[in-house]
């Protein structure tokens, strides 16, 4: 490699840099956000999270305590992905990070995290099993949000949200139209939020129809 290309390059990383650590920029953004949960949760005892971290002495790395030296390590968090540690027993360093689907932490966390809710304990991927909510959003809500127990596992998630369709005036949920219809709870829902489908053509086209 050249030298004016690798001059160019470090420019380029310095500006990335600047631009991310800017008061006006780093607000409210992903990889600000990861950045303050990931301190919180090793420094705050008030944070829900404290337990698995701080107390366990879980730490990161002395040139994160400033966002820049973050950002320098790690870049800009990817969309869908938050910070994931290769080894949970580590803390939170260069060697030891990734951006990390909710998948991809899942199995890598799903055998250690466990919560205790309503005096029972359990790992986080059998809350989710029990609760019918997605294991990334309980892990976003507890790890990244800082959301008690009680909060992450009684408030319905987005697919969980009760539909209501009206049609030859009848209003019944999506579940209870699945019911009706003879469709699956998962095609109407899919085919009015995501296909954008009237209600008529929802609920009158059968399974393999036009579209779906």
């Amino acid at each position: 490699m050249t030298l004016p290309i690798v001059v160019g390059t470090m420019f380029i990383l310095l500006k990335v840099i600047e631009l991310a650590t800017s008061k006006h920029n780093k607000a409210r953004t992903p990889t600000y956000n990861s950045w303050r949960a990931m301190k919180d949760r090793c420094n705050q005892p008030t944070h829900s999270g404290y337990a698995y971290y701080g107390e366990r002495q879980i730490s990161y790395d002395p040139d994160w305590e400033e966002y820049a030296g973050f950002v320098a390590d790690m870049g800009l968090r990817p969309p869908g992905m938050t910070l994931d540690r290769r080894d949970n027993d580590e803390g939170y360093s260069r060697h030891n990070c990734r951006w990390a689907t909710p998948i991809r932490q899942g199995r890598n966390r799903r055998n250690n995290v466990r919560i205790t809710y309503a005096d029972r304990t359990q790992v986080l991927s059998e809350w989710a099993e029990e609760t019918g909510i997605p294991y990334g959003t309980l892990y976003a809500r507890i790890f990244e949000l800082g959301w008690p127990a009680e909060r992450a596992f009684s408030t319905p998630s987005q697919e969980q949200r009760t539909l209501y369709l009206t049609h030859n005036g009848q209003t019944l949920s999506s579940a209870e139209w699945g019911r009706v219809t003879g469709l699956p709870n998962a095609t109407i829902r899919f085919r009015i939020k995501m296909l954008g489908w009237s209600i008529e053509k929802t609920l009158t086209t059968p399974v393999g129809g036009v579209g779906l």
